[in-house]
């Protein structure tokens, strides 16, 4: 798809690099946060990157999950984003994940039971065959959008994610935000131990 650069919001201030290519089009690399970054890498030879499973991958096995889960003291949330052992899973789908699972964010990973690990696991697939279905998430910044220009509709469904004080859709209680690891949390206490 070839992009008219003025036509477009695709193409604003949080454009950071705008690729080329041969066909006409081009590539845009957008950045609200800045936490993004782009390396390029011959084809074929290590980059020198070290990147963990990726959901919906034959390498994310029940049994390599577990491992990584067992492994680490971190707290839960923390390690679902950390890209060197689960690649691609960010701030939103791994706050639905927890709350689908019922585990509470901010749990040292090591203290899941069996039972909790293999639920978040399933709640992991489920969160992101749905992101998928709808598109990814554009969230409140609307920055996130589609090939052709269109927003995500994912966030239409979030469950616990950006809805600070909302009522619970498990529960009667109201939906927590907080900051861990810089990023900002949203759980429930009572459905979420």
């Amino acid at each position: 798809m070839i992009f008219d650069l003025i036509a477009t919001d695709i193409y604003d201030r949080f454009t950071r690099i705008v690729l080329y290519l041969d066909d006409g089009s081009c590539l845009l690399f957008n950045d609200l946060r800045k936490f993004a970054w782009m390396k390029v890498a011959e084809p074929g030879k290590d980059n020198g990157e070290s990147y963990g499973i990726e959901p919906l991958t034959p390498g994310f096995t029940f049994d390599n999950f577990k491992k990584i889960i067992q492994a680490s003291n971190k707290p839960i949330k923390i390690l679902l984003m950390d890209q060197e052992k689960i690649a691609g899973l960010g701030n939103i789908y791994a706050a639905e994940s927890l709350f689908l699972a019922k585990i509470n964010p901010l749990r040292r990973a090591k203290t899941l039971a069996l039972r909790e690990i293999k639920n978040l696991f399933n709640s992991i697939i489920q969160v992101i065959e749905e992101a998928i279905k709808h598109h990814g998430s554009s969230g409140k910044d609307n920055e996130y959008r589609q090939i052709d220009g269109t927003p995500g509709e994912y966030q239409k469904h979030f469950l616990v994610y950006q809805r600070e004080g909302a009522p619970c859709r498990g529960c009667s209680g109201k939906i927590k935000r907080e900051k861990q690891g810089g990023r900002s949390t949203f759980w429930c206490p009572k459905c979420q131990k």
